[in-house]
C-alpha cells in the first residue's frame, strides 16, 4: 500500500477514528491526527481507498506535543522575511507551526476556525536562540480561518537588535509536557 492512491476516495483511520485528509496524491497522503486520540499509547493506522483497505500499520505512540516550525516567516508588511526584505527592528514577525497543542477552548478536529483569535491553551516562550532574553509574543493561537492544529505565532522584536540575522527558540509547554523547536534563519534589519 502506498501507490495509486488517487486523489479523491481515500480515507485514513487513526484507532477508529477518521482522520481529516488535507492532501493526496498517488503516493503520499497528508492528514490532520484528530485531536479525540488517545496520547502516548499505540496508535493503529488503516487507509482505505478505491483500491480497499491497508492492513493495520502500528506506531508506538502519538506525541501529542511535537511542535513543528513552517519554514516562511512574514514580516509585518506582509512580505516574506528574507536577506532582501529583513525586518526592522522593532517590528513584528509572524510564524506558523503545528503540533502547538489544542486551544482554549479546545477545537474540533476538521474545524475550520474562525477570525476571532482563539489562544493556545499551553504557553509559549520566544527568545532569541542560544539566549536566554525572551521577546515579546503578541499572539500564539489559532491561524484565524484555517484548520485547526495550524499555530499562528507572532512575535515582536527589540528596537535594537546586535545582529542582521538570527534564530529563534521557541519553547511551548502544556500538560503534555515541553516542546522545543528552533526557527528559520529571519533577516534583521538593526
Amino acid at each position: 500500500f502506498g501507490q495509486h492512491l488517487g486523489p479523491t476516495g481515500t480515507r485514513v483511520f487513526l484507532n477508529g477514528w477518521e482522520a481529516p485528509v488535507l492532501y493526496t496524491s498517488h503516493s503520499q497522503i497528508n492528514i490532520q491526527v484528530p485531536w479525540e486520540l488517545a496520547t502516548n499509547a499505540p496508535v493503529d493506522i488503516e487507509v482505505q481507498s478505491s483500491r480497499g483497505a491497508s492492513r493495520l500499520y502500528t506506531i508506538p505512540r502519538v506525541n501529542p506535543l511535537h511542535l513543528l516550525l513552517f519554514p516562511t516567516v512574514l514580516n509585518s508588511d506582509g512580505t516574506i522575511n528574507s536577506p532582501e526584505k529583513p525586518a526592522p527592528a522593532g517590528s513584528t514577525l509572524t510564524f506558523w507551526a503545528t503540533g502547538a497543542g489544542n486551544l482554549n477552548p479546545p477545537a474540533a478536529t476538521g474545524e475550520i476556525l474562525p477570525l476571532a483569535p482563539r489562544p493556545l491553551a499551553g504557553s509559549i516562550l520566544v527568545r532569541p536562540f542560544n539566549a536566554s532574553m525572551p521577546l515579546e509574543v503578541l499572539y500564539s493561537g489559532a491561524a484565524p480561518g484555517f484548520i485547526s492544529g495550524l499555530t499562528q505565532i507572532n512575535i515582536r522584536l527589540p528596537e535594537s537588535f546586535p545582529t542582521a540575522f538570527a534564530r529563534f527558540a521557541f519553547e511551548v509547554r502544556t500538560s503534555d509536557g515541553l516542546s522545543v523547536e528552533i526557527s528559520p534563519l529571519v533577516h534583521i534589519r538593526p
